[in-house]
């Protein structure tokens, strides 16, 4: 990220055209603070899992309709030994998780942006996200514990 190099110039001119000099930078400052650039980070690696699953969901869908045309009998457990072979449920099932991750990165990114400028709201945010990763944890036991459980996840 190229550093706005206007802020400073104007910061400059208030400076020089005001007699007040109890004029505080936080503009200036807070443009490209640590904590902007980390929050950013998060929010740009969360939707570039998330462009990506959605990239596999429409390959997935491209492969699926591919393996349906004009296949009978031999041709098409050809075909389906072939998706066994390459894994192709795995495949899929991994754009699932690059989706699950998106979410969970995007959760932590808007949390510690709101965290960062109004705590009260964060509270609510972050207990809301908190809520979901243990209905998420709690989903991921109670499917390992019980095969016959409807709530299987990747």
């Amino acid at each position: 990220m190229q550093r706005n190099p206007t802020i400073p110039l104007l910061w400059q001119l208030v400076q020089n055209t005001s007699s007040n000099t109890a004029i505080s930078p936080l503009a200036a400052s807070a443009a490209n603070s640590p904590n902007t650039i980390w929050f950013q980070t998060l929010a740009y690696v969360a939707l570039s899992l998330n462009l990506l699953a959605a990239f596999g969901a429409v390959l997935g869908k491209q492969w699926l309709s591919y393996y349906k045309l004009n296949a009978r009998g031999e041709d098409r457990q050809e075909k389906l030994d072939g998706l066994e072979a390459w894994h192709f449920h795995d495949v899929l099932l991994s754009f699932l998780m690059l989706l699950q991750i998106s979410f969970f990165l995007f959760g932590i990114a808007l949390s510690a942006f709101v965290w960062d400028r109004q705590g009260t709201t964060a509270l609510a945010i972050i207990v809301l996200m908190a809520f979901c990763l243990c209905f998420y944890i709690f989903i991921v036991f109670a499917s390992l514990k019980s095969p016959q459980c409807p709530f299987q996840t990747p």
